[in-house]
């Protein structure tokens, strides 16, 4: 069976489409510097990230435990690492690239200064090659009126090498990309089939505008280890969640996860369960059986 990109069916949806891939549209490439960095990116020309291709001068391991982004004047990011070493890195104009996510769940539901979800590790992919899959949870701060900026965060369970790590493995790193152009990641730790994962983002003094500090964990329950993103007043209001199926170079379904689903249960979006209506499922790619159902305001199924 094939892969089939369709047409949008609603304004609505396209609308989406454009506010999640603008910080991927620019007519021209350019490399964030360092100002001061200690840190060591990715020699790979290209990063496939969870929300778009960019140039690997553009993304940034920030490490785990208490390392933090605080926002500085003059579209600057001050990153202090987990060893204590600091960075500031100028905005970093992206490259074109097409939005490569298949399916997804989302719920508009703003503010959001909470999200948790629990899946399980799929089973490898029966044919692997150079694909490379991603799923998670996520929150933005926006839908379809995104203005000139968006920003996700998303503690991300991925299959396949993206041009900084991995492999023909499954490993989870929690990201921050926004459309200043800078992207970062924590460590990844490797993970494995049958593991349960706990996707968890977490707000903390949030001002008025709901811009706070935001804790990205992933969690491997089953081994007791995780991996933890922390930004300092650097993301602002999260209004929709997602739960997504994304991927790079898959040409055959055979490069999907041999499980053929994963189910993201005990949802919560500010420590609540929402409704069944509060989901709104969509698919950008058919064929190879992908499809979103929502079992219920907890939980929802991506299918592949």
């Amino acid at each position: 069976m094939e892969l089939n990109m369709k047409r949008f069916g609603s304004a609505k949806v396209w609308c989406a489409l454009v506010a999640i891939a603008l910080f991927v549209a620019s007519s021209s490439v350019g490399i964030g510097a360092p100002v001061f960095s200690t840190a060591v990116s990715s020699v790979a020309a290209e990063v496939h990230t969870p929300m778009g291709t960019v140039p690997s001068g553009c993304v940034h391991p920030i490490g785990s435990g208490i390392a933090s982004i605080v926002n500085l004047p003059g579209s600057r990011e001050l990153v202090t690492y987990s060893n204590g070493d600091t960075a500031i890195y100028r905005s970093c104009v992206k490259q074109m690239s097409t939005l490569t996510w298949d399916e997804t769940a989302y719920a508009d539901v703003s503010p959001i200064k909470a999200l948790a979800a629990n899946f399980t590790v799929p089973t490898a992919p029966k044919t692997q090659s150079d694909q490379i899959i991603y799923m998670f949870p996520a929150t933005q701060n926006c839908f379809s009126n995104c203005g000139n900026f968006v920003l996700i965060i998303q503690p991300v369970l991925q299959w396949g090498d993206n041009g900084a790590f991995g492999g023909n493995y499954y490993v989870v790193a929690s990201w921050y990309v926004d459309s200043n152009g800078v992207v970062y990641y924590s460590t990844p730790i490797k993970v494995s089939s049958g593991n349960t994962l706990v996707g968890t983002l977490t707000a903390s003094k949030c001002n008025s505008q709901y811009t706070c500090n935001w804790t990205i964990t992933g969690k491997d329950a089953t081994k007791n280890t995780k991996t933890v993103l922390k930004s300092h007043g650097a993301i602002i209001e999260q209004q929709v969640a997602f739960i997504t199926l994304e991927q790079y170079s898959v040409t055959e379904c055979s490069e999907y996860p041999a499980s053929g689903h994963t189910t993201f249960s005990g949802i919560t979006v500010n420590g609540k369960t929402l409704s069944k209506s509060d989901w709104t499922a969509y698919n950008w790619v058919s064929g190879c059986g992908l499809k979103v159902v929502v079992n219920s305001g907890s939980s929802v199924t991506l299918d592949y």
